[in-house]
């Protein structure tokens, strides 16, 4: 199966036919794919990070590993990659950060994502009012699910390779418009162990629907659906 990079220093052959899905590479590149190449209708998959354990400007952290992966997974890519520092010769098993934690929350993430009915889903640009200083993104069938991901972070100041997370003490607000009148379950789930922290059921007469997450440290994700 061919495919062609995009938004790094390549040409954009993604409307190629031979073209089946694009590779990208790091933040702002994968940024740039979104914006650029969602339309192609091809997966997009991020097959290159910053590197765990060092990085090109700042430390990529396992919070950072963390917040890329949500980031990229719920707005709208296929697949994602990490090079990592603790796979080396004679540690082909990877270093207890990334057995004890990234791999631990990656699991999280594949639970999360592979609990929707993600046919039916596509980017939804729909997440407003997100506070300064943090981020957003999502996926959403409107009116049936959504899956939303918010998380505090900066960028790395100079190559745009990675998040930085800024861990804190957070309780955000945030709207999703126009989400058809209906009957919903949100639950908030945290994104490092999968428990959910928060639930309700809300009875929505239509329209834009404010939300406000529970406290949380760096991240927070929602997974919200319909019900009959």
């Amino acid at each position: 199966m061919l495919g062609q990079t995009v938004q790094s220093l390549s040409p954009d052959l993604s409307g190629e036919p031979w073209c089946a899905w694009l590779p990208t590479e790091y933040v702002r590149a994968a940024t740039a794919a979104f914006e650029k190449n969602y339309g192609a209708r091809k997966p997009i998959v991020n097959v290159e990070s910053d590197y765990f354990g060092h990085g090109l400007v700042k430390p990529y952290t396992v919070d950072d590993v963390r917040v890329e992966g949500w980031w990229f997974l719920l707005g709208g890519g296929a697949g994602t990659i990490n090079l990592n520092g603790e796979y080396h010769r004679g540690q082909e098993r990877g270093g207890p950060d990334t057995r004890d934690r990234i791999l631990p929350q990656r699991k999280v993430l594949k639970n999360f994502v592979e609990g929707f009915d993600l046919t039916s889903m596509m980017r939804f640009d729909g997440v407003t009012g997100v506070p300064t200083g943090a981020h957003a993104s999502a996926l959403a069938a409107p009116g049936r699910q959504y899956a939303v991901y918010l998380f505090h972070a900066s960028d790395d100041g100079k190559w745009g390779a990675h998040f930085v997370a800024t861990p804190g003490r957070y309780r955000d607000t945030l709207t999703l418009k126009a989400v058809a009148a209906g009957t919903y379950r949100l639950e908030w789930v945290d994104p490092v162990t999968g428990v959910v922290r928060a639930s309700d059921t809300v009875r929505w007469r239509g329209g834009d629907l404010a939300l406000t997450t529970p406290a949380h440290s760096v991240d927070v994700a929602l997974r919200m659906r319909a019900l009959p």
